[in-house]
């Protein structure tokens, strides 16, 4: 359904019956011609008008399209249980950081105009303290939230979450080794420029040979440095190959003294280890396989060295995450063994992307250089640019949800909190302002619970002793 709002009318009303209506008072006249000329009264100021807030209900989850922080304000105090999303990094240009602290410090959000993110509009900068203030008053006594970041924002991020009111906890890391190097290429640039001579729109055309301006010009392979400028800086870029990406885990200060406490009365201030234990049946979605295709055993499942596993349940879940890959792997002191310790969970390939999306038309994902087409990659039924592994989200929800709790992603994007919220069996509210987006993530969330209501088993209820159960709200 739609949620709409009235403006308020602000007509006069008409007078009652029986008594006269009041004469509109006359305007004196002048006393003489020199005095000053009557104000003209200012125009009444017209009631804004409330963006419309469109809601879709699909099993237990509840879907809007509009602003979060909008949604938000009209969501009751201490409903949720936790909140995971993954924001908006605000990959733009550096703003004025005195503009933005005064704004922040002021109570308001900053209104990045920069595009950020492949020339995205809405990751121009990161969501300020106002909308995690709104998060936080959503979230009950304890209530945990886990926030994506980008390694060059992460401490915007963290300012704006502390500024609302929330206690970080910790900072998680999920390691990957398909980042794509977002870097400018010094000497291509300088080609494009004519050389050392700044002429914009310079065409470094590789069919020219001559000498220009005492710049020595000479035909090269194409991606090779042309002017004499250029080829002193071949090799230099501006950036480095993403490989990670932090997570700020924060949460609502309690209301009960203690966690202990706090657990009893609200169901939340703790987080569940048991159920995020790193063994062979627990790791997430290799259907029992481990990186190179080899067999989880006893031997491998990184639960001891010698012997079978023991009642332990496997290791206790740490702050770092990796996607098993082999870059990643070899980054550790014994290699593909020690990764195994870790919880694992791979980018989203394009069966995840697009599941549920059968039918739909596919789309490019364009850039601030073109389109991915431009790039060898084909157009995408789900284009939205940072999907996140359904996994991650479904190990992060089992991290910081007690058993039916309900959980908030205000940044809902193309929907994979929502579908891990669905597999993990708890409430799921999405907050998406983009249109596309928000019809990518209705579909993908219907999928996931057809598919949850004809197979219940792959419905994973989170791990609760039956005192924690008793204690929820």
């Amino acid at each position: 359904m739609t949620v709409r709002t009235k403006a308020k009318s602000t007509a006069k009303k008409p007078a009652a019956p029986g008594k006269r209506a009041r004469k509109p008072a006359q305007a004196k006249p002048a006393k003489s011609s020199s005095a000053k000329p009557a104000k003209k009264a200012a125009p009444a100021k017209r009631a804004k008008k409330k963006p419309e807030i469109l809601v879709e209900r699909i099993g237990h989850c509840t879907l809007y399209r509009g602003d979060c922080r909008a949604i938000m304000q009209e969501m009751r105090e201490s409903s949720v249980h936790a909140a995971v999303c993954d924001p908006p990094y605000g990959l733009s240009s550096e703003p004025d950081m005195v503009e933005v602290l005064e704004h922040w410090l002021n109570g308001d959000d900053f209104a990045g105009t920069a595009k950020g993110f492949m020339g995205k509009g809405w990751d121009s900068f990161v969501p300020g303290p106002a909308t995690w203030r709104e998060v936080a008053r959503v979230l009950k006594p304890g209530g945990h939230l886990a926030a994506f970041s980008g390694s060059r924002t992460y401490d915007l991020m963290t300012l704006a979450i502390r500024l609302s009111g929330l206690h970080l906890r910790d900072q998680a890391m999920w390691l990957y080794g398909s980042g794509f190097p977002k870097s400018l290429d010094v000497s291509k640039d300088i080609d494009k420029r004519g050389g050392g001579m700044a002429r914009p729109g310079w065409p470094a055309s590789s069919k020219r040979c001559e000498a220009v301006d005492g710049q020595h010009y000479e035909r090269r392979p194409k991606g090779a440095a042309v002017f004499d400028d250029a080829k002193a800086w071949s090799g230099w870029g501006t950036a480095l190959k993403p490989a990670h990406e932090p997570i700020a885990i924060a949460r609502k200060p309690l209301s009960e003294g203690s966690v202990s406490r706090n657990v009893l009365k609200h169901g939340t201030g703790a987080i569940n280890i048991d159920a995020c234990r790193v063994d062979a049946d627990k790791r997430t979605g290799w259907g029992g396989q481990a990186a190179g295709g080899n067999t989880w055993n006893a031997s491998n499942c990184g639960l001891g060295h010698n012997g079978p596993p023991t009642d332990s349940e496997g290791r206790w879940p740490a702050n770092v995450m990796h996607d098993g890959s082999l870059e990643v792997a070899e980054c550790f002191p014994a290699g593909e063994r020690q990764a195994l310790r870790f919880f694992y969970s791979a980018k989203a390939g394009r069966e995840e992307r697009e599941f549920g999306m059968a039918g739909c038309e596919a789309k490019g994902m364009p850039s601030l250089n073109g389109s991915f087409q431009e790039r060898g990659c084909p157009p995408a039924k789900n284009h939205h640019p940072t999907v996140k592994p359904v996994d991650l989200m479904r190990w992060l929800i089992r991290l910081t949800t007690p058993a039916r709790g309900t959980i908030l992603d205000p940044f809902m994007g193309s929907g994979s909190t929502g579908i891990a919220a669905v597999r993990e069996g708890v409430t799921f509210i999405g907050c998406e302002m983009d249109h596309d987006y928000f019809a990518i993530a209705c579909r993908r969330i219907e999928a996931a619970v057809r598919e949850a209501e004809a197979q219940p088993d792959l419905v994973q209820a989170i791990e609760r002793s039956p005192a924690h159960q008793l204690a929820l709200i």
